[in-house]
């Protein structure tokens, strides 16, 4: 990457306790809604989601600019098996598309992402829900072998409706980098209705990675609402043969701040638009184990998207 900081910071292997945690609690609370002590359904529960994003062009350390396209698709189906306990399997793909101009030297292209999940349900007392998700994640370069990039993780996390308009749930987790590291996390979900239209709640939103976020919400009607949410974006991927750090691995970490539009007609359909500005992040190259060698920072830019998701 030329122009950037050349840190070579062997012993930095860690993409940060911090950011693994909130992203493994907006990947649960996804679904918490859904896992309540209320019960499942009699019947399989399925859900296909859809999710598109575009940053514009930012500036970057050293020169030249950088611009992505995102988008993934997935799909999933929650089982009962009676007793209030759920056993589901969600799996889902994606690319990230990485356009670099304007001089700057091409760290990565195009980037491949493969998700599989394995959530359990089960009821804790009246109030409370517990959930195990195991999951397997392979993201690599397009021309690299995408089994080089797999990660793994397992989180667990209880979630107890203290009232009527409070819902707060910790957890940890345990991921694998591809690079044979590990660690170690806790994190903490919150769904708060702080009056009758305004909400504060962590979740899934704004982009194409499992980021964390928190979202404050204003409902103008039944089915319409606006807010802004924030979120943290981390990837990490495995790199081909031909660029600057052969057979290493990308990091790309941002943090949008967006406006949001949500609107949600009957509980099988939900349907959001965001518009916003990426505030800045990095780009990091690693080498084949994972050392740091490489980085550079990105400016702020705008941001936008879409995304649905149908339940049945």
């Amino acid at each position: 990457m030329t122009g950037t900081r050349n840190i070579a910071a062997a012993g930095d292997r860690r993409r940060g306790a911090a950011g693994l945690a909130m992203t493994a609690a907006a990947g649960l609370w996804a679904d918490m809604a859904e896992a309540q002590p209320a019960g499942p359904p009699d019947g399989p529960a399925w859900r296909i989601d859809g999710i598109a994003g575009w940053s514009a062009p930012a500036g970057l350390e050293g020169g030249g600019k950088v611009a992505a396209a995102r988008g993934y698709a997935g799909a999933g189906v929650s089982v009962p098996l009676g007793g209030g306990v759920s056993v589901g399997f969600e799996a889902g793909g994606g690319f990230t598309d990485y356009r670099f101009s304007d001089g700057a030297a091409a760290p990565w292209g195009d980037i491949r992402d493969v998700r599989v999940t394995l959530p359990v349900r089960f009821g804790l007392g009246d109030r409370g829900t517990a959930i195990l998700a195991p999951s397997l994640r392979w993201t690599a370069e397009t021309d690299a072998d995408l089994a080089d990039g797999r990660s793994a993780g397992l989180f667990a996390a209880a979630f107890w409706k203290l009232s009527d308009s409070l819902t707060l749930g910790p957890g940890i987790g345990v991921f694998s980098e591809p690079w044979d590291d590990t660690d170690v996390f806790a994190f903490l979900a919150i769904d708060w209705k702080i009056t009758a239209r305004w909400r504060l709640s962590t979740g899934q939103g704004v982009g194409a990675t499992q980021g964390p976020g928190l979202s404050l919400s204003y409902a103008v009607t039944e089915a319409l609402a606006i807010g802004i949410a924030g979120r943290i974006e981390d990837s990490t991927f495995r790199l081909d043969d031909r660029g600057p750090a052969p057979g290493g691995y990308g990091e790309a970490r941002s943090l949008p701040v967006v406006a949001t539009l949500d609107w949600s007609p009957h509980p099988g359909l939900a349907a959001s638009a965001f518009l916003g500005v990426d505030t800045g992040g990095t780009l990091t190259l690693r080498d084949g184990d994972g050392h740091r060698v490489d980085e550079r920072d990105v400016d702020p830019a705008p941001v936008l998207g879409a995304q649905i998701r149908v339940r049945f």
